[in-house]
């Protein structure tokens, strides 16, 4: 049984494996790499790479209740009463670990970040994770404090590397994210290298953004796993999301969506997650209701919104609405934020970094952010 007294403990760090689209291994998305010193982990040799002794020290520290920096993330939420990826897993897992290292036997859970290849720029992502932020990023001139600007040109290539799940026979769950998971056939190829006897037994997770339509090759292959979890990633209702999730077209990911929705499928769920920011910390009921509105009479299985915190880039947090506004409390209706925003220690620069960031980027655009989000402007400007 895991302690759970035990705030560092993690079954991820034994059964879980994240590849970024560079090719760098983690136990989970959420486990910040440019907060540690991980150089040699870029290799195709999944196990070799994750039994570094860098790895084995995380372990021995997450046994021994020590505080993992790379793991702030996880401890942050859980310390506002936000449930984190942590706390999620340790749920699910089957086993409890005591060793430094891992083997293939122990992993259930892989992320695979499919690559940078992204049709969007989001507010609240980065070049790291779309091919469209580098080219804007190249256009503005931005520096490392605006933007995450640690990222490789060159994506990790999974088809010539010769990448297979086919080692894994203990494998419960896949998650793919992107760039943009769908814009090409790449997680096909990768879910066809596992044997077809260990596909009834595996769920597969998608992320996308809902601007590409699904496939029939999609189903096909979906059909032989246990279930297959699609989780659209929308940000605002309407002209907030376009806003946000630069340069989507609304009508477009209603109609994707509403396709999708309308034709049943045994073991294909639906699930909206929500980005939390700044930009549409004042708007998430309306995402709610447009949601619960056109998944009401679908004949498939769908679920409310997953609402996810944004931590990063941390000027766009809805902390620094601490700095803005000591009317926050009036504005922002769930309690998990308030006391998120509360308690979180900010740098007096955020500020400065989200005027120069909405500017730069609504003149590039030609986006207006008092058009689209009043409030925020109202306070901001």
């Amino acid at each position: 049984m895991i302690n759970k007294d035990n705030k560092s403990y993690c079954s991820l760090l034994w059964n879980g494996i994240t590849i970024n689209a560079n090719g760098v291994i983690r136990p989970c998305c959420r486990f910040d790499v440019y907060d540690t010193s991980i150089k040699e982990l870029s290799t195709t040799n999944l196990l070799e790479s994750y039994n570094t002794s860098f790895f084995e020290s995380v372990r021995k520290n997450a046994l021994e209740d020590k505080t993992i920096s790379a793991c702030h993330k996880c401890y942050k939420e859980e310390k506002h009463g936000i449930t984190s990826l942590r706390e999620h897993h340790n749920k699910l897992a089957y086993n409890t670990h005591s060793n430094l290292f891992t083997s293939a036997e122990n992993i259930e859970y892989i992320e695979l970040f499919l690559g940078r290849e992204c049709n969007l720029a989001c507010h609240t992502c980065k070049p790291l994770l779309s091919s469209t932020w580098e080219k804007e990023v190249k256009k503005l001139g931005w520096t490392q404090e605006l933007v995450d600007l640690n990222w490789k040109s060159q994506d990790f290539d999974f088809k010539t590397r010769s990448f297979s799940l086919a080692g894994y026979e203990n494998l419960k769950e896949i998650k793919f994210v992107g760039g943009e998971t769908l814009i090409n056939d790449r997680h096909l190829e990768i879910l066809n290298t596992i044997p077809s006897q260990t596909r009834k037994n595996i769920i597969v997770d998608y992320y996308t953004n809902g601007t590409i339509p699904f496939k029939d090759s999609y189903y096909n292959t979906w059909k032989h796993f246990k279930q297959v979890k699609v989780r659209f990633s929308i940000d605002g209702h309407k002209e907030l999301n376009e806003y946000i999730r630069y340069p989507s077209k609304w009508n477009v990911i209603e109609s994707n969506i509403k396709d999708c929705l309308s034709t049943y499928r045994e073991n294909v769920h639906f699930r909206l997650h929500t980005t939390v920011s700044i930009l549409n910390i004042f708007s998430l009921n309306k995402i709610s209701e447009w949601w619960d509105e056109i998944s009401k009479n679908s004949p498939c299985s769908t679920e409310e919104v997953k609402f996810n915190l944004l931590h990063d880039p941390s000027f766009l947090s809805i902390a620094t609405l601490k700095q803005l506004t000591t009317s926050y409390d009036k504005l922002v209706q769930s309690e998990k934020w308030l006391s998120f925003i509360e308690h979180s220690v900010i740098e007096e620069k955020h500020l400065k970094l989200l005027k120069h960031f909405l500017n730069n980027l609504d003149q590039q655009r030609g986006n207006s952010l008092k058009g689209v989000i009043p409030d925020l402007s109202d306070i901001l400007f």
